[in-house]
C-alpha cells in the first residue's frame, strides 16, 4: 500500500470519526470497541493473506491478531469471522476452477485459527460463560427499532456526508484490492459486509438486539475507508517504481531503462 493509499485511508478515517458518531465512543468509556473494530481490520488483513500464500509467519501474525481482537472485544468476533469465512472460501473456491486447490498445509492453519483464539482467550471467556446467567439487559443500546430501511433513508437525509463519500469511494476500493489479493480483499469486503448487516439488516431483526448490532456502524466505515486508498491506479507489472529504473533480468543481467510510464 503505497504512501498516498495510506494518506488517503487516515484522512477518509478520520474525518468520518470526527464528523460523524465514532468518536463517542471514547466519551461513553468504550475505548476497548474503539480500538477493536480497527484491530479487526488488521486481523482479517493478515488472514486473507495467509490463505492466499501461506507461511508459518503469517498463519502466526494472523492467529495472534485474531487474539488480541478478541480480546479486546467480544463482539470482534462478529466481524472476523465471517471476514475468514468469506476469504477462506473465496480462494479456495478460485483455486479449484485454475485446477489448483489449496495447499492441505493452507487448510489446517485456517482451521487452527479459531483453536487458537479460543485457546489464548480462554481466561476470560470461559468464567463469562459460566456467569452468563447472571448478566444483566444488553438489548437497550445500539438497537435501531426504526428497521433496515429508515436507516438506509437516513443516509441520505440526515447522516453525515462522511458516510455516503465513503460507501462511494469504498466499494470500487473493495474490487480494486481483490484483484491485487483475493483473500484480503475478500476479508476486507467480508469486515464490510458483516458491518453492513449488523448495522443495517440487523435493525428488522429483533432478536439479534442483545448483541448491540448497531455498534458495528464503526466497522463498516472504518473498513470502507481503508479500501477508499486502494483506488489509485496499478503498477505496471515489471517496472521499477521510478521512471526509467534499470530491472534485473531472471537470468541476473541488466535490463535497459524501462520504456513504459510506470
Amino acid at each position: 500500500m503505497g504512501r498516498g493509499a495510506i494518506a488517503t485511508a487516515v484522512i477518509l478515517f478520520l474525518g468520518y470519526v470526527w464528523t460523524d458518531w465514532p468518536i463517542n465512543y471514547v466519551g461513553f468509556g468504550m475505548l476497548p470497541y474503539f480500538v477493536a473494530a480497527p484491530t479487526c481490520l488488521i486481523a482479517a488483513g493478515m488472514f486473507g493473506r495467509f490463505v492466499d500464500v501461506g507461511g508459518f509467519g503469517r498463519w502466526l501474525a494472523a492467529a495472534l491478531l485474531c487474539s488480541v481482537a478478541f480480546l479486546m472485544h467480544l463482539t470482534a468476533g462478529m466481524l472476523v469471522a465471517p471476514a475468514g469465512v468469506l476469504a477462506y472460501l473465496g480462494v479456495w473456491f478460485a483455486r479449484r476452477r485454475r485446477g489448483e486447490g489449496l495447499p492441505i498445509s493452507r487448510h489446517l492453519g485456517v482451521w487452527a485459527v479459531p483453536v487458537v483464539v479460543l485457546a489464548l482467550n480462554a481466561f476470560w471467556w470461559a468464567p463469562a460463560l459460566w456467569l452468563s446467567a447472571t448478566k444483566g439487559e444488553s438489548g437497550f443500546a445500539f438497537v435501531h427499532p426504526e428497521g433496515s430501511m429508515s436507516r438506509i433513508v437516513q443516509l441520505f437525509t440526515s447522516e453525515a456526508p462522511a458516510e455516503l463519500i465513503l460507501v462511494g469511494l469504498g466499494l470500487p476500493g473493495l474490487m480494486v484490492l481483490a484483484t491485487r489479493g483475493l483473500g484480503r480483499g475478500l476479508a476486507l469486503a467480508g469486515v464490510a459486509a458483516a458491518g453492513w448487516f449488523w448495522a443495517y439488516t440487523a435493525a428488522d431483526l429483533r432478536a439479534l438486539d442483545f448483541l448491540q448490532p448497531g455498534r458495528h456502524t464503526f466497522a463498516l466505515y472504518s473498513a470502507l475507508a481503508v479500501a477508499s486508498g486502494r483506488r489509485g491506479r496499478r503498477s505496471s507489472p515489471g517496472c521499477g517504481r521510478g521512471r526509467g529504473r534499470r530491472a534485473r533480468r531472471p537470468s541476473g543481467s541488466i535490463a535497459g531503462p524501462c520504456s513504459r510510464r510506470c
